[in-house]
């Protein structure tokens, strides 16, 4: 009598992993990165109406930012740096599942994102008070030679800067929100994405900062 020939049973393994280019394409990073195209077209667009600005008043632009103090500039580079740090030490946390220093990590970035946000509208008030803000009774007053292109520098300044800040505050209270919402931490898939898009917004706001920087700061020190 033959042998039955025994039946082989096929496997089949099915395994569900997401990959970074899955996580950025689906909520909440999909809706976080068309804004960030939106706004970057703005800021793009401001900063090339700059550069070609800059071209027909060289002189007086470099004057103008000259007359910045690198005092606050550097202050407001470090406490978005710290911003950005805290952010990545929390994102690192979560990935090492270490719940404790998340929270930290996260109250560290808030608070750098708050201090950035008083220095910039202590900044604006010195401004004021110096008479490089034309507003309401107080004329602009700028030391320097050709003071009609040096105001245009300055609307430039602060057009972009206060924009700037703006996206600083929602980023500022996004942080203050997901700090408040526990039931994040019991969804890890849904905390870890929103986690990634601060980690992303913080470097979206750095990256922008240090085109202020180059712009209103740098510009003046590289002319010759």
């Amino acid at each position: 009598m033959p042998r039955k020939q025994p039946v082989l049973a096929n496997t089949v393994i099915i395994t569900h992993q997401s990959t970074v280019l899955d996580r950025h394409l689906a909520p909440p990073l999909l809706g976080l990165w068309v804004f960030l195209l939106g706004t970057s077209s703005v800021f793009i667009g401001l900063f090339l109406a700059f550069a070609l600005t800059f071209n027909q008043f060289q002189a007086s632009f470099a004057s103008a930012a000259e007359a910045r103090s690198a005092v606050p500039v550097a202050v407001n580079g470090g406490l978005l740096l710290a911003a950005g740090l805290a952010v990545a030490r929390a994102m690192l946390a979560h990935k090492r599942h270490q719940q404790g220093p998340i929270s930290g990590c996260l109250g560290i970035a808030l608070l750098a994102l708050m201090g950035y946000i008083t220095a910039r509208l202590h900044g604006y008030y010195r401004a004021y008070q110096a008479g490089l803000v034309s507003f309401g009774d107080r004329p602009f007053t700028f030391g320097g030679p050709s003071p009609h292109d040096a105001l245009l520098f300055f609307n430039f300044h602060f057009a972009l800067s206060t924009l700037h800040t703006l996206l600083v505050l929602l980023g500022a209270l996004a942080l203050g929100a997901m700090m408040l919402d526990s039931a994040d931490r019991r969804q890890p898939a849904r905390f870890d994405a929103r986690l990634t898009a601060a980690g992303v917004y913080v470097s979206f706001l750095i990256l922008v900062w240090l085109g202020l920087f180059f712009a209103f700061f740098l510009s003046g020190r590289f002319y010759t």
